[in-house]
């Protein structure tokens, strides 16, 4: 008999779709190949779930690999009818099998099993084939489809009495992970347990058995369970091997080993791991009520766990202090959601959320400084970060953490009173100061006032906050305005005690300076700018254009389905004026006479006066103004010229290539026609005479309601790559192909 066994690790799947009515699903794999079928745990209330799990299929005819099949369906589990629901299936073929070498975890994509089947997401698998003699195949399922679910961390499964379920190892795994062994009934030498032939005839009462998950955690304890199979021990009565630190050391093994640190309080019980969210308080919060006002609370969820703090009666910018505390070993969520809402009497209203990662969380085990609170925008349901801000402190530690007596628990029983919640619940973390940087944007100084009238100032701005020193290059002033525009970076604590001050230093000698004046700026007076916020540059000519700007960005945002009501109307607009031509040009003129009678609300008072920024000669180079004056022929040194004739070669090359681009687009026009390119000559042709004969059968407004609509179409039929006519056009052959 052949020893070429077929493994497949069922690692992941991602982003799965919800089917038990509550936005989730309890979902499982059921692998299917040369007629043995094998089923992973059950992952309860989870859309992206992780198993790890690897199963060992039997190739009976290895010549006959290439024409088998692996397949695994992705199912549903629901408890309450005991069937399933398909959630997508993935095929793999067996010329896709490599060896276990060159295996590597893939990511498929789910695929429908009919027609009308609605599935999403991925399932991530390690396909490979071994004929490593030392690993034994897995004990297959029988071909019947009821199952029971014993617990959320046992496998459901149903097995001839005969067949015992084997802790399979796997020797090629260079994981370094705590492994946990399930032992059920002993097997008895003198009946082995018979080889897997599938057949119908199974009449023997069903046993269950429970497999746990293989996961890697920091000194995660090694638990042996024995038991039969009809009995139900919890996991709480098991016999666990720890390793504690014993002052000296710790003992691994029946080993002491030795510490390179002191033992502290929790250093003699097992390291667990949770999840703090600390609530601080919140500020600019929306108005919900008629009273003009809100009652806020905030609500922390991770999976089907959550807390929630007192709520406030009309309050803006209220201040809870509440820490809360989960258990990583029960997470069932890979997301973090904090959730401000409005107590109300019917119905909470929705505030605003904030979305944490798992995985990006930090993690903080003391002597670690504790964890400062930070400023996070609200994000209301359209996705804008508009509802005001939140200080919260997420970090992952365990229970020797400051926080971890005065937190809230997630399997702790909530106080029937949650407003006493806020009372005794308090955190007893000293929260280091919040640094920010102070950017100081040196733009220039006018009207200078030096003492020495005979010679220009060498002038240069000094920046104190705190014992921070900046200073800018300095600036010989010929006109008495000294123009710098540089940026100076500092770093303050807060609450800003320090102040910013400025002075502008005239250079008299080689070690004396003269101050000109100084500025005084407190810091807590600056204003705090978050790094998301949007910094605009406006050049002076597009306010010509901003009119045709407006107007493109609107209809963008109508495109973009941005406001679902005003792309309706004007879609509505536009086939109306379709249908009706005539009424174009009144609809444009009596769009701009209301435009007008708008704008003499906020028509100029005075009349306009002279102002030199407009011309920017306030702010023009010196060489600029030099080079303008200058003779015809020029009168300046050599260097110069050739610096200004460096700058003026470096514009026109700029000007060269816009003008060569635009010649390279008018050559790809003429190749449509050249047969140049003779199959894009053939296509263009055929597409002008296909249109000519759609243009003439078809009346006018129906080509430009359809070619309307398919301009303002929904997002849902867009896509980001390219469209194929512009594609079409790129490739079309032209003269920047012949050069060298």
């Amino acid at each position: 008999m052949s020893n070429l066994k077929l493994g497949v690790e069922v690692v992941s799947a991602h982003n799965l779709l919800p089917k038990d009515g509550q936005g989730s699903s309890s979902s499982f794999v059921e692998l299917h190949f040369d007629h043995q079928k094998f089923r992973t745990t059950i992952k309860e209330k989870d859309l992206d779930p992780v198993w790890n799990e690897t199963f060992y299929f039997n190739v009976s005819d290895p010549n006959n690999l290439s024409d088998l099949a692996l397949d695994a369906f992705v199912h549903n589990n629901v408890k309450e009818t005991h069937s399933k629901s398909f959630l997508g299936k993935v095929r793999i073929t067996g010329t896709s099998f490599v060896p276990y070498s060159d295996a590597v975890v893939l990511h498929y994509p789910l695929e429908k099993r009919g027609l009308f089947s609605r599935v999403r997401g991925e399932l991530g698998l390690k396909v490979f084939i071994t004929d490593d003699s030392s690993v034994r195949s897995s004990n297959p399922l029988p071909t019947m489809e009821t199952f029971v679910n014993s617990n959320s961390y046992s496998t459901p499964a149903q097995a001839p009495s005969q067949q015992l379920p084997d802790f399979v190892p796997n020797p090629f795994s260079n994981k370094k992970a705590e492994t946990r062994h399930t032992f059920h009934h002993l097997p008895n030498t003198n009946n082995p347990p018979q080889q897997y032939q599938p057949s119908a005839s199974m009449a023997q009462p069903p046993m269950k058995y429970g497999v746990d998950e293989m996961r890697a955690e920091p000194q995660a304890p090694r638990i042996m369970r024995m038991y039969s199979g009809s009995s139900a021990q919890p996991l709480e009565y098991a016999v666990k091997e720890t390793s504690p630190f014993l002052g000296g050391g710790q003992i691994i093994g029946g080993r002491v080993i030795r510490a390179d640190k002191p033992a502290s309080t929790y250093d003699l019980v097992e390291q667990m791991q949770f999840l703090f969210v600390r609530v601080v308080k919140a500020r600019d919060l929306p108005t919900m009520d008629v009273s003009g006002s809100l009652d806020p609370y905030v609500e922390v969820k991770v999976g089907n766990y959550k807390g929630i703090t007192g709520h406030l009666e009309k309050q803006k910018n209220p201040e809870w202090n509440t820490v809360f505390a989960f258990s990583k070993e029960r997470m069932q969520s890979s997301v973090l959601e904090v959730v401000v809402k409005d107590k109300d009497l019917l119905k909470d209203e929705f505030v605003g959320i904030v979305r944490f990662d798992l995985n990006d969380i930090p993690t903080r085990v003391p002597p670690d400084s504790p964890l400062a609170p930070e400023w996070y925008r609200l994000e209301n349901k359209k996705g804008e970060k508009k509802n005001g801000e939140l200080m919260l402190a997420v970090w992952i530690g365990t229970q020797a953490d400051e926080a971890f007596p005065d937190a809230w628990h997630s399997d702790a029983v909530t106080p029937v009173d949650s407003s006493m919640a806020s009372t005794y619940i308090r955190s007893k973390v000293y929260h280091s100061p919040r640094l920010w940087y102070v950017r100081v944007n040196v733009i220039e100084a006018q009207d200078l006032v030096v003492s020495e009238k005979t010679r220009f100032p060498d002038v240069y701005v000094k920046a104190f906050i705190g014992n921070q020193v900046l200073k800018t290059k300095p600036i010989q002033a010929r006109t008495m305005t000294a123009f710098w525009n540089e940026d100076l970076m500092f770093v303050a604590a807060e609450p800003f005690e320090d102040h910013l001050i400025l002075t502008v230093e005239d250079r008299v000698g080689p070690n004396k300076d003269e101050v000109l004046g100084k500025v005084i700026i407190p810091l807590s007076s600056v204003e705090k700018r978050a790094d998301d916020r949007i910094v605009y540059i406006y050049i002076l000519n597009g306010a010509v254009f901003n009119g045709l700007f407006a107007v493109g960005k609107w209809f963008g945002e109508v495109c973009m389905w941005k406001n679902p009501i005003t792309t309706v109307l004007v879609h509505v607009l536009f086939v109306m004026l379709v249908c009706f031509p005539e009424l174009i040009l009144p609809t444009v003129f009596l769009y701009m006479f209301l435009i007008g009678l708008w704008n003499y609300r906020y028509r100029a008072k005075y009349p306009p006066h002279m102002n030199t920024r407009i011309s920017y000669a306030d702010a023009v180079h010196p060489d600029e103004l030099d080079e303008e004056f200058d003779t015809f022929p020029t009168s300046r040194g050599a260097d110069l010229v050739r610096m200004r004739y460096d700058r003026l070669r470096s514009i026109a090359g700029r000007i060269q290539t816009v003008v060569g681009d635009v010649a390279t687009q008018g050559e790809r026009f003429q190749a449509l026609l050249s047969w140049r390119d003779p199959r894009a000559t053939t296509i263009f042709v055929t597409f002008c005479l296909v249109a000519a004969i759609v243009l003439y059968a078809t009346p006018f407004q129906v080509l430009a309601v359809i070619a309307g609509f398919y301009v303002m179409r929904h997002p849902r039929f867009r896509h980001r790559l390219p469209a194929s006519p512009l594609n079409f056009f790129r490739r079309l052959p032209a003269r920047t192909d012949s050069m060298l």
